[in-house]
């Protein structure tokens, strides 16, 4: 109505009278409101799924410019345009809607300010005769309402007419078009590609160079995020190198993670690198599942046997012994951050013991994750009691819930919906309502009373599903999360848990982040990723499963040497790459080929690093080097990474100089027996590499002891220089 009397202002004076008589009125009311698209009277503009999207597609409502949290020049949206509701709030209604104007539209701050009409902080986003301007100016034409008149249900991708997600650019540079589709709820399709925001992986190897269109630059495996109001859809393209073509191994017995790996490096020309030697493997799988070096009586033995499946039989081997359980459950209690509870230390032990246990016994995922998620009891008796205290809240237990167990970043959409996963704020707050009944005190115990309030309502928050209805009222809704995620149907489970045991293996996750899995941050082999979570799910959910498929594979069993057609990759797992040894590994690697070993607070001399319950140990050694003290995620690339502090501590510390020198220590005994200088250089190699001297390095140690004034300094030196050189203190 109100722009009928708008148009109507603009007739002629001596005009009104007459054209206001009722019966006339009436009718025109009648024809300008129930048009339809015969008459040539186009559709209402609808504020959520064209008015929001233009504002993200222009960066207006980005974090960086009204989209923050405190807004810009006293202009708040939300972010990408999460809450369309509170973004028709700022525009029409507050400050008595002085961002819109009805009597001149053209006059709008909306228009004017992104147009740079009027002085605007965030430049010009789009003149005044483009599409979204005329857009903005025909909504407040017609009212500036929110009618709410479809929702957007997906989005679809149109590349030379077909509907794919996938493109091959053979040649560089390569120019793509694409059309993105809207499916809105109201079974209409609209080509929306004006509208879309297209944001590549990596700007630097694909180009935006209009709407719908790329430019691909460099060779490699790209990705394009194509999203509007909430939907996304991941646009992956494939630039092979210029090199020559690649031609591996066909056979359909071959592994299913080999087939796949090795499918991606022919499309890419990428030439992996051969077999790893067994004495590279064996220093390998012995760090890997068991966090040691193999002594020299595992290595002999092993080196000795000439059967064909000598590699799978040893893997066999070391998943029966006791420094595969102390290994592994190193690593798991490090994914579920477990530390002392409000520092109690019996909580803490009964957890740890408990953990252990359930890897001695490769117990399925799935059942340790619902034991773990509905622990109640006395936490100083019960595991996955003493689980439930290591959060010191229902949003901070829900946050760390969907990240170890579903490889989500739920905490993405506390203050508002994730705007690049499909998790909303209900989502959210319904999840941390999950748990807000929970008693964390030494008894862990429900509380009917406990509750989190949702900050959208300020009233307590309903218990949800993730992406589910509110739950009904029930004594545990931890029951009905927990049978939900562990369900056969749920793949976050699964996948979250397979990309961590790939990651731990190939230094690489399919995904990373780990806790990052989500459509817009896609696998580097999406369908292996997929074979591997339902591997893991045909063979009851069991760890030593997956563990074994990946390192009896020959991607895992690769060399670490490079040539030029290979060397630049760091996703494609051409090459074995080496990875820094976790601190906990690198001081019992340290003490193992000196044979000192090293004091860990009260514990008994001879406690191993990796068997610390307690990661906040007093070791001053362990905290330069870069342990985790589990407060957060593990999984950072900043843990483990050899920073200055970590170098210098490796040079000039007691860790290493204090063993060399200790009478006990292996050094000095080899000393005091007589050895040769050739005999201590070849056992010092052996233990710490899993390998003999080569020549010329055995040559220059020999010509610095003729050279030296002091043997047993220079011996010391070298054991030193072996200690802290790369091929040590990294697994390869």
């Amino acid at each position: 109505m109100y722009v009928f009397r708008q148009k109507m202002s603009r007739l002629p004076a001596k005009t009104h009278h007459a054209v206001w008589q009722w019966p006339v009125a009436c009718l025109l009311l009648s024809i300008f409101l129930h048009c339809s698209p015969v008459c040539g009277q186009p559709r209402p503009v609808d504020f959520d799924t064209e008015i929001v999207p233009i504002l993200a597609r222009y960066g207006c409502s980005a974090a960086k410019c009204h989209g923050g949290s405190q807004g810009r020049g006293g202009f708040r949206l939300s972010l990408f345009g999460s809450d369309p509701a509170d973004d028709f709030y700022s525009i029409v209604q507050q400050l008595e809607s002085r961002r819109v104007n009805f009597v001149h539209p053209e006059r709008s701050l909306l228009v004017t300010k992104p147009t740079l009409i009027l002085e605007h902080g965030g430049e010009q986003r789009f003149d005044f005769d483009s599409r979204p301007a005329r857009t903005f100016l025909r909504w407040i034409e017609e009212g500036a309402n929110r009618q709410q008149l479809r929702q957007l249900s997906n989005l679809g991708l149109i590349i030379d007419h077909e509907k794919t997600n996938t493109a091959i650019a053979e040649n560089l540079p390569y120019d793509l078009k694409f059309s993105v589709l809207g499916h809105y709820s109201d079974d209409t399709t609209v080509d929306i590609t004006w509208l879309a925001v297209i944001t590549p992986s990596d700007p630097a190897a694909v180009e935006i160079v209009g709407d719908g269109a790329i430019r691909v630059v460099r060779p490699g495996w790209h990705w394009v995020t194509v999203g509007m109001s909430g939907q996304n859809q991941v646009l992956q393209i494939t630039a092979p190198f210029p090199q020559p073509e690649v031609e591996l191994s066909s056979d359909l017995k071959d592994h299913f993670i080999d087939r796949e790996i090795e499918s991606t490096l022919i499309q890419l020309r990428i030439p992996p690198a051969g077999n790893c030697s067994d004495a590279d493997f064996a220093r390998r799988i012995y760090l890997d599942l068991t966090g040691r070096l193999p002594t020299l009586d595992q290595q002999r033995e092993f080196l000795a046997e000439t059967r064909p499946d000598k590699r799978a039989l040893l893997v066999e081997r070391l998943f029966e012994t006791e420094a595969f359980v102390d290994y592994w459950t190193f690593r798991l209690a490090q994914l579920f951050r477990i530390r002392m509870p409000a520092g109690d230390k019996l909580a803490n032990d009964a957890l740890y013991k408990w953990l252990r246990e359930q890897v001695a016994n490769d117990r399925p995922w799935n059942e340790l994750a619902f034991e773990l998620l509905t622990g109640s009891g006395d936490s100083h008796q019960s595991g996955p009691a003493a689980f439930q205290r290591l959060s010191h809240s229902a949003r901070a237990q829900a946050e760390f819930v969907t990240e170890t167990f579903m490889g989500t970043r739920m905490r993405c959409a506390n203050c508002h919906n994730h705007p690049l996963d499909r998790w909303t704020q209900a989502d959210y707050h319904g999840l941390a309502a999950v748990f807000s009944q929970l008693d964390r005190g030494v008894n862990v115990q429900l509380n009917p009373r406990g509750n989190t309030i949702d900050p959208r309502t300020g009233k307590p928050a309903v218990p949800q599903i993730p992406g589910g209805p509110p739950l009904q009222p029930s004594v545990d809704p931890r029951i009905a999360f927990a049978d939900w995620l562990t369900g056969p149907d749920n793949p976050y489970l699964s996948r979250a848990i397979v990309n961590r045991i790939w990651k731990h293996l190939l230094g690489r996750g399919l995904i990373e982040s780990p806790d990052d899995l989500r459509d817009t941050n896609p696998a580097s082999h999406s369908r292996l990723l997929e074979l591997l979570a339902a591997d893991f799910r045909e063979h009851e959910l069991r760890l030593r499963h997956t563990i074994r498929s990946i390192v009896n594979s020959r991607v895992y069993q690769r060399g670490t040497a490079t040539t030029e057609w290979n060397a630049w990759d760091q996703q494609f797992f051409s090459y074995a790459t080496r990875r820094a040894l976790p601190a906990e590994v690198l001081i019992d690697a340290i003490c193992d080929v000196t044979d000192v070993a090293e004091s860990f607070g009260d514990l008994p001399l001879g406690t191993r690093a990796i068997q610390l319950q307690d990661p906040l140990t007093p070791s001053r050694s362990l905290d330069l080097l870069g342990r985790c003290d589990r407060n957060e995620s593990c999984e950072s690339d900043a843990v483990n990474d050899f920073g200055v502090a970590t170098k210098l501590h490796l040079i000039n510390s007691k860790l290493i100089n204090a063993k060399l020198v200790d009478r006990r220590g292996r050094l000095q005994r080899l000393l005091s027996a007589g050895k040769t200088d050739e005999q201590i250089f070849a056992e010092f190699y052996q233990r710490a590499l899993v390998r003999k001297p080569n020549s010329q390095e055995l040559d220059y140690w020999l010509a610095q002891i003729r050279q030296g004034e002091n043997r047993e300094q220079v011996l010391q030196d070298f054991v030193w220089s072996l200690l802290n050189c790369q091929e040590f203190t990294t697994n390869h």
